[in-house]
């Protein structure tokens, strides 16, 4: 879920950039108050209702966090949003070894045109390959720039602070004094990473990487990585 925090920040939870490490610790450190929208929501989508629940009377616990999360943001309606990016050619890899797993096997992400069955990779059902380079070389066909495109979905609002992967602990630390918050620092940066994806090795084809580097550029300057 997007988390609403204490200190009216919201984490949003792009995939395969150390959310889970995140959510992890803003729930160890007791930061949290609600959870708001689906798990990898965007801000376009945080309003949408509980999933799976159509009508108050469902899952009314669900519901009324929904609503107090609504209430809060009616009151200060340009929180701090948070989210965490990482190198576009690592985020590829990453893509690529979590979905070849055999117990995901490319599975399809959401649902087009249902709200409550809202993913941001939808756009990535029916992308794969027997290798990385052939996963690539379709991406590049049927998909192009897409980490640029995905990042800005979530970074592309006016309050927004992001932290890198590579060194998401102190980011996370730099954020929550900004924003006031009281926590534990030293448990913070002492936390062990958590849900990494295995560490086989990944050979680019060179030219896949020259167009990575040339379709995806405005991430790579945005957030300060060489390509």
């Amino acid at each position: 879920m997007a988390l609403y925090l204490k200190n009216d920040a919201i984490f949003l939870h792009i995939p395969k950039t150390g959310g889970s490490f995140v959510s992890r610790i803003l729930y160890d450190q007791g930061l949290v108050s609600y959870q708001i929208g689906g798990k990898h929501s965007d801000a376009s989508h945080i309003l949408v209702p509980p999933l799976g629940s159509k009508r108050p009377n469902r899952r009314p616990k669900e519901w009324l966090k929904y609503a107090l999360a609504v209430r809060r943001l009616r009151r200060n309606p340009s929180p701090v949003l948070v989210h965490a990016v990482r190198n576009p050619y690592s985020w590829y890899e990453s893509w690529f070894k979590y979905m070849s797993a055999p117990d995901r096997a490319w599975r399809d992400w959401g649902t087009t045109g249902q709200p409550l069955d809202y993913h941001p990779n939808m756009e990535l059902n029916g992308i794969r390959g027997d290798d990385f380079n052939a996963m690539m070389a379709d991406m590049i066909e049927k998909q192009p720039a897409y980490v640029t495109r995905l990042y800005c979905r979530f970074g592309s609002f006016g309050n927004t602070r992001v932290l890198k992967l590579e060194t998401i602990a102190q980011d996370l630390c730099d954020l929550l004094d900004d924003i006031g918050a009281e926590y534990d620092r030293d448990k913070v940066l002492e936390e062990p990473p958590y849900w990494v994806s295995k560490k086989a090795p990944i050979e680019w084809d060179p030219k896949l990487r020259a167009r990575i580097a040339e379709l995806d550029r405005a991430a790579f300057e945005i957030y300060g990585y060489t390509p």
